[in-house]
């Protein structure tokens, strides 16, 4: 399956992945697996195939759908304003800040492939990597760092989604959910 917005090469930076020929695959099955997916939660599901269906060369075309997945940022200011989003109501000035439509795929891909990719199947069972240089982290603390970078992007989804609120007439389609954050079970 090609990917919509999302490819292995984008993963540098903060959401940073060491590819090599074996685990370049399995990356890519994950963008296969979630990339879709977290479209349709993000817009809701005729919206994020009709955003989907646009998709030319991992960019998304026609100004409705472009204002979604650019990096934006909208200032709710003054006291008592009535903000109110996803069932919660700000009674202060907010600033809804998203780093694209794209950071929010890698933020949450990242999250699986670390949490996805501690152990693995060999013929004698579940195995846990060694490394010849450095120490492996342990399961549960490499489970957290996906949760911080999952954890980081959530006021990116709430921007995507408050802009559709504040724009609704030229998103009629709009259904999306909220997302939630993740808790590591050793908190």
């Amino acid at each position: 399956m090609a990917s919509i917005l999302v490819k292995t090469t984008d993963f540098t930076g903060l959401y940073y992945i060491a590819q090599t020929t074996y685990t370049t695959p399995i990356l890519q099955a994950y963008i296969d697996e979630f990339e879709k997916t977290y479209i349709r939660k993000l817009l809701g599901l005729e919206l994020g195939d009709l955003f989907i269906a646009t998709v030319a060369n991992n960019l998304p075309v026609g100004a409705r759908y472009v204002n979604v997945f650019n990096p934006l940022a909208i200032q709710v200011s003054g006291l008592n304003n009535g903000v109110s989003l996803l069932q919660e109501y700000y009674t202060e000035g907010r600033i809804f800040e998203s780093r694209g439509m794209k950071e929010i795929l890698k933020g949450i891909i990242y999250c699986l492939y670390v949490q996805g990719t501690q152990a693995h199947h060999s013929q004698s069972g579940v195995a846990k990597s060694l490394a010849d240089v450095g120490i492996v982290m342990t399961g549960e603390n490499a489970a957290r760092m996906g949760e911080i970078r999952h954890n980081g992007i959530i006021s990116d989804w709430e921007a995507v989604q408050y802009y559709i609120h504040v724009n609704a007439s030229t998103y009629p389609e709009y259904d999306g959910l909220q997302l939630q954050p993740k808790y590591s079970a050793i908190l």
